[in-house]
């Protein structure tokens, strides 16, 4: 993953690219997420035919973002990102009373603004209101809404 930013003029924008990957029977995409710095921004896939069309994509689009002022820097820490929603998801269960199953060491992503825990199943939902959820939440799966990180 790369990632850029772009404060030329007054901007104050990022941009993230993936690697080319096969979604499913041949068929590649190419995932970028974008938004102003500061927010959790926008997610969109990129399908090709194939792995050199995928390839060139990824190529032309380093290139075009490069021209309009992007510059690359180091991407924010994936594991201390993580481990900030593992404690706030513990400080909101013992703020309820509630004693947390396990210490949601194997959270994964389950979505845009979502986390799963494999050992216990529970979902933590972070960036969205409570209104915003999703209303097709499994039975029996316990959701922690920690707001804005």
């Amino acid at each position: 993953m790369k990632y850029f930013e772009n404060t030329k003029g007054g901007a104050s924008k990022w941009w993230k690219v993936y690697p080319p990957y096969e979604v499913k029977d041949g068929v590649w995409g190419v995932r970028v997420e974008f938004g102003k710095i500061g927010a959790s921004g926008q997610t969109r896939v990129h399908a090709e035919s194939n792995e050199d069309l995928a390839w060139r994509y990824y190529t032309e689009k380093l290139a075009e973002k490069s021209r309009k002022g992007y510059r690359q820097k180091q991407a924010t820490n994936e594991s201390a990102k993580l481990k900030q929603i593992q404690a706030s998801a513990n400080r909101k269960l013992k703020k309820e009373k509630a004693k947390p199953p396990c210490d949601h060491a194997t959270l994964t992503i389950a979505g845009k603004h979502k986390w799963k825990c494999g050992a216990c199943g529970v979902v933590i939902e972070f960036g969205k209101s409570l209104e915003d959820q999703s209303p097709e939440q499994d039975e029996g799966v316990r959701y922690i809404n920690l707001g804005g990180l």
